[in-house]
C-alpha cells in the first residue's frame, strides 16, 4: 500500500481523563502493524505525555508538541522548533492575569506556572512543573503560553482575539476547548504535520488527521481526509470531512477500508 499518515489529536480525542481506551490503541497498533505512520499532534509538552504514553504501552512515531512549537521522533530527538520572546510572553501574561485568567509557560520539557500555584497533584505525575513569581526565573526558552480561565466561550474567544491582534506580528492563538495555546508567529499543527509528511515522502491524499478542538483545523488543512469528534462543537464540524464517535471507528470505517480496497 502507499505510506499513509495517521495523526491524532491527544486530550479530547484518544485521551480522556488521562486515559485512552483499549479500542482506541488496538485500532493504533493494526495500522501501525499495516505500515502507517503514526503522529500525535497536542497542545502539550513532552513532559506532559511521555507518562501517560508510558502508562498506556503507546508509542507514536512523531510528536507535535505545543501546537508545532516543537516536533520529536519517537527518540526524543528534536526535529524543529520555534520560541516565543519572552518579552513578549510576559506582556501577553500580565494581560491574562489582569483579565482573571490562569497562565503557564511551556518549556518544552518544563511547564512554568506564572504567579500561581501548581494545580493540586499535577506533580505527582507530571514532571518538571515548577511555580514562579517572575520570568526571569525560568531556565527554558518559551515554546506555549498556556491561558486557562475556566469561563465562557465568548470571554475566552475575545481574550484570544485580543492578543492575536495586538500581538499580529509576533504570534498566533488557538483556541482549544476553553484554553488559549499561544504559540510563535506561523506555528500550527498543520506546520509539524507537513514537516512529517516531507519527511517520510507522504503525499497529502495518504494524510488522515482527527482532532476536536479548533487548534487542530490547521492539520485538518494539511490532510486529504479529516475527521472530528462528535462530541466536538458544531462549528467545529464543518471544517471536518467526517464525524466520528471515536479513533477507532475513524480507523476501522474509514482508513482500514481504503487500505482493504487499495490491496484488493
Amino acid at each position: 500500500m502507499d505510506r499513509i499518515l495517521f495523526a491524532t489529536d491527544l486530550d479530547g480525542t484518544i485521551l480522556h481523563h488521562d486515559r485512552m481506551n483499549e479500542e482506541d490503541l488496538e485500532a493504533v497498533r493494526k495500522l501501525k502493524e499495516l505500515g502507517a505512520t503514526v503522529a500525535v499532534a497536542t497542545g502539550r509538552p513532552l513532559n506532559g505525555v511521555e507518562t501517560v504514553f508510558l502508562n498506556h504501552g503507546f508509542e507514536p512515531d512523531y510528536l507535535v508538541l505545543m501546537n508545532g512549537s516543537m516536533v520529536v521522533d519517537n527518540s526524543g530527538n528534536t526535529i524543529a522548533e520555534k520560541t516565543i520572546d519572552k518579552d513578549t510572553a510576559r506582556i501577553i501574561a500580565d494581560l491574562c492575569l489582569e483579565c482573571g485568567f490562569k497562565v503557564a509557560f511551556e518549556g518544552g520539557r518544563n511547564t512554568w506556572f506564572y504567579r500561581s500555584d501548581i494545580p493540586e497533584g499535577m506533580s505527582d505525575t507530571v514532571p518538571g512543573v515548577y511555580a514562579i513569581d517572575d520570568i526571569s526565573e525560568m531556565k527554558d526558552s518559551i515554546y506555549l503560553v498556556s491561558i486557562n480561565g475556566n469561563e465562557s466561550i465568548d470571554e475566552i474567544e475575545a481574550l484570544r482575539l485580543e492578543i492575536e491582534s495586538g500581538f499580529a506580528g509576533e504570534v498566533e492563538a488557538y483556541r482549544n476547548v476553553r484554553y488559549i495555546d499561544v504559540v510563535p508567529k506561523g506555528i500550527s499543527k498543520g506546520e509539524g504535520i507537513r514537516l512529517i509528511m516531507a519527511l517520510k515522502g507522504i503525499g497529502r491524499q495518504n494524510v488522515h488527521v482527527i482532532g476536536d478542538s479548533f487548534n487542530d483545523i490547521p492539520m485538518f488543512r494539511e490532510a486529504g481526509s479529516s475527521y472530528t469528534l462528535s462530541h466536538a462543537e458544531d462549528e467545529l464540524k464543518g471544517y471536518a470531512d467526517h464525524v466520528v464517535d471515536s479513533v477507532a471507528e475513524c480507523i476501522g470505517k474509514y482508513i482500514l477500508d481504503e487500505i482493504a480496497c487499495a490491496n484488493s
